[in-house]
């Protein structure tokens, strides 16, 4: 990392400014298309409100989403021209505020956490070119990505030269007894994952062809997963240096510092995640149950015209939808900590989806949904609230990524004592290098020529989580613009 990837700390002024002319824009945009965003006029000032606090922190972010609440109710919300609040309006506006209000806190927390790995990731850099010992490091390949000045000298290879060139052929190594060709320690560490070290009696060729005896050490870089991205090898001239092995423990020690803090910074933000999820779900249910209860007396005693009841209905499935999110945080959160329950009881897997796929029907009429039954019962032991998400987690994904009048096929099936249940859609499909990531918590796929769909990124993953739990796995194929299918596999009862 050898640019800073944001703006640093801009001036309070500059930062305010920005996030008025963000709203603003917002808010042309929002005029511009009024057709387009009328069910949902705050749909552009989340943009703005995540620009603003990304760019300005947290006080950016927050005078965004105030400026939001005042023009969006001024110029979008009817009686427009007036800022007039009635209490179906005084609900929507609430909501939204407290749903930019987290969104501004991520924001402004990402990037604090931003800042704090540039700068971390910049000390590492001058620990590795000051310290004394020569330094290469490299990718999951074995090409260079670096070296210092201590390495260039025991080398004959400048870094502008090494860059990209097989270690091997930089670090040049042989044996002192008979000058044959030496395994370099990176290769083992890429193989094995494990930090070793040089046997005794090897010499480093330099590129004049200068033999230097030597004792080095390498370590494999990993991933925050754990997954082995490169490797870092330091050793050092024997003639005269032997001292030179406490500079090594420095380094070891700086590395482990520098993993340690970024597993703390990932802690940080699961910590943020879970407890804002707490906080925001009490008040987002009480106002969910109040709108409900509103919705239902308007209808009972005929208190609201056809707007109103309207506004009432978008009020009620905005909520809900952002409690489904919340509850999907809260889910990450648990199973990040390993407290996801599952309790299982035995239930008949096809009478669970046949029911969920009849909920839905009714609410995505202008997206038939077809129900394949290859199978009339499907004993398994599960937990159905568990596996009612599942299903619904990947039905509304194939609705949400289907044209409107493209069918979704549930099949049920079984085989090799396996339940099957598979969910195709003809919509957009996944690119080919999503694939791999799909399952990931937070990865959202580039769908190009997609719906503007919001989301977090964690259905797909609690969905992969919750089937694991019960034994299971899950599965897509793919075929961009042509659609997709999720498979589910989970054991039979005996």
């Amino acid at each position: 990392m050898t640019e800073r990837p944001f703006v640093a700390n801009p001036p309070l002024p500059l930062r305010l400014a920005a996030a008025v002319g963000a709203t603003m824009l917002a808010l042309g945009l929002s005029l511009t298309l009024t057709p387009l965003v009328r069910g949902n006029p705050f749909i552009l000032f989340f943009a703005a409100i995540a620009v603003s606090a990304w760019y300005g922190g947290l006080a950016g972010g927050l005078v965004s989403t105030g400026l939001s609440v005042v023009l969006s109710n001024y110029f979008l919300i009817p009686p427009t021209g007036a800022v007039t609040l009635n209490l179906t309006d005084a609900l929507r506006l609430l909501i939204f505020a407290a749903v930019a209000t987290l969104i501004s806190s991520l924001s402004a927390a990402r990037r604090t956490a931003e800042e704090r790995a540039w700068a971390e990731a910049g000390r590492f850099r001058v620990t590795l070119a000051s310290i004394g010992d020569a330094v290469i490091s490299t990718d999951a390949d074995s090409r260079v990505t670096f070296m210092n000045v201590v390495a260039e000298q025991l080398t004959g290879w400048t870094r502008t030269e090494a860059i990209g060139r097989p270690c091997a052929e930089v670090f040049d190594i042989v044996s002192e007894a008979t000058g044959a060709p030496v395994e370099s320690p990176i290769e083992r560490v890429l193989r094995e994952g494990v930090v070793v070290g040089l046997a005794n009696h090897t010499l480093l060729r330099a590129r004049d062809g200068t033999l230097r005896p030597i004792d080095d050490s390498g370590a494999p870089i990993r991933a925050p997963d754990g997954a082995v991205t490169g490797a870092v090898l330091v050793f050092r001239d024997q003639t005269g240096q032997r001292a030179a092995e406490r500079e090594r423990e420095v380094l070891l020690a700086a590395t482990q510092a520098a993993r340690q803090t970024a597993e703390e910074a990932v802690k940080l933000r699961d910590v943020f995640i879970s407890v804002a999820a707490h906080e925001l779900r009490t008040p987002l249910t009480a106002l969910l149950g109040r709108a409900q209860l509103l919705q239902r007396r308007a209808a009972r005693d005929g208190l609201a015209d056809e707007r109103d009841a309207s506004a009432l209905a978008v009020i009620v499935a905005q909520a809900q939808r952002v409690n489904k999110l919340i509850a999907a945080m809260l889910d990450v959160a648990r199973i990040e900590q390993g407290r996801l329950s599952i309790e299982l009881a035995p239930l008949d897997l096809r009478e669970l989806v046949v029911r969920v796929v009849e909920e839905l029907r009714s609410a995505v009429e202008d997206r038939p949904l077809q129900l394949d039954e290859r199978a009339r019962e499907l004993p398994i032991m599960g937990d159905a609230l568990r596996l009612e998400q599942v299903v619904q987690n990947l039905l509304d994904n194939a609705v949400k990524y289907s044209p409107a009048g493209s069918p979704v096929t549930v099949c049920l099936a079984s085989a090799d004592g396996q339940a099957r249940l598979s969910v195709t859609d003809l919509g957009v499909g996944i690119p080919a290098v999503a694939l791999p990531s799909l399952f990931e918590r937070f990865f959202r796929a580039d769908r190009t020529g997609s719906p503007n769909v919001s989301g977090l990124g964690v259905g797909l993953y609690v969905v992969s989580e919750v089937v694991a739990q019960h034994g299971g796995a899950v599965s897509v194929e793919s075929v961009e613009g042509q659609g997709s299918t999720f498979t589910v596999t989970l054991p039979l009862r005996a």
